[in-house]
């Protein structure tokens, strides 16, 4: 059956931009923007990943090892990495930046990697001034072997930008001076008069600011059925117990369309839960309760 389908996918252009593997689900943080694995903590074993790696490339070029968790606490990474650049997967990988200096090297030598997004605004287990610096330092240096050193894409995100918080703006300007320090010849004030946007400091190394992180929850804004999602579309994510859900924010597996370990993706993604979502979306309506309590379908408007 896999030969089959490899053979029909040949020369077709794949469904999805990007899958996202949470190849863990627990954290070395407690970041107050962040949502609480519902789960006992897990890691994805590296023959879960290498199955699920192999039906994945049949769909996308591309995947991500994140969508709750730390993928650094994960001691089999690099095994990881070497079977995503067995099954010809190019990896994004996003972090809270705290255990790069553990990983560098590693990470360094794997061809399979080619971006690394660090949540600089991942703070959440500092208090004093000092170690905050040096968490900006550490990362900072990381950034400069790496574009120095290897063709990896570094993205630095400051995803609060916008955040009337008082402590989180200066800890934000410390942060842009720190890397206007760093980088020389780039100008940080673009930051302020620009807002949220992507920011090239350098080649390959990007500041990305945004909003703060609003996850979806069943408890949680007032049902708006009216909307638009990519999920399922140019996404899906695969959950570190192998559920199969339509987009990096449900974290929590609500909207179950199957388990990879016990079906393909194949027939999950024919599944009529599956088509009833994109059905939804085509028509601009949320079929899922988490959809419509979710304020991310309000940022695309197709008409």
């Amino acid at each position: 059956m896999e030969k089959v389908w490899e053979q029909m996918t040949i020369g077709m252009k794949k469904r999805f931009k990007k899958v996202y593997i949470e190849i863990t689900n627990r954290c070395n943080l407690q970041c107050a923007f962040c949502a609480s694995a519902s789960s006992a903590g897990r890691y994805m074993t590296t023959g879960e990943f290498r199955h699920i790696a192999r039906q994945v490339g049949h769909f996308s070029d591309y995947i991500y090892l994140h969508v709750l968790g730390e993928p650094l606490l994960h001691p089999a990474l690099g095994d990881i990495l070497d079977i995503a650049e067995n099954e010809q997967l190019k990896v994004n990988l996003t972090t809270n930046g705290t255990l790069l200096d553990q990983w560098t090297d590693i990470l360094i030598s794997k061809p399979a990697l080619r971006q690394i997004n660090i949540s600089m605004h991942s703070r959440g287990g500092f208090v004093e001034q000092d170690e905050v610096q040096l968490y900006i330092d550490s990362m900072l240096k990381f950034a400069e072997r790496f574009i120095h050193d290897s063709a990896v894409i570094i993205s630095l995100r400051l995803w609060n930008i916008t955040s009337e918080n008082r402590s989180e703006a200066d800890f934000n300007m410390m942060a842009i001076r720190k890397i206007q320090a760093k980088f020389p010849g780039w100008d940080a004030d673009v930051v302020e008069r620009k807002g949220k946007e992507g920011h090239k400091i350098s080649d390959r190394l990007y500041l990305n600011t945004d909003q703060v992180f609003e996850w979806p929850h069943l408890t949680g804004r007032n049902e708006e059925k009216e909307g638009f999602c990519y999920g399922l579309r140019d996404q899906i994510a695969i959950l570190a117990d192998g559920t199969v859900v339509p987009c990096c924010l449900d974290c929590h597996g609500v909207i179950h369309l199957g388990n990879i370990h016990r079906q393909s993706l194949e027939d999950i993604l024919k599944s009529q839960r599956a088509i009833s979502f994109l059905d939804g979306f085509n028509s601009r309506k949320a079929s899922e309760e988490i959809c419509r309590r979710c304020s991310f379908k309000n940022r695309f408007d197709l008409r």
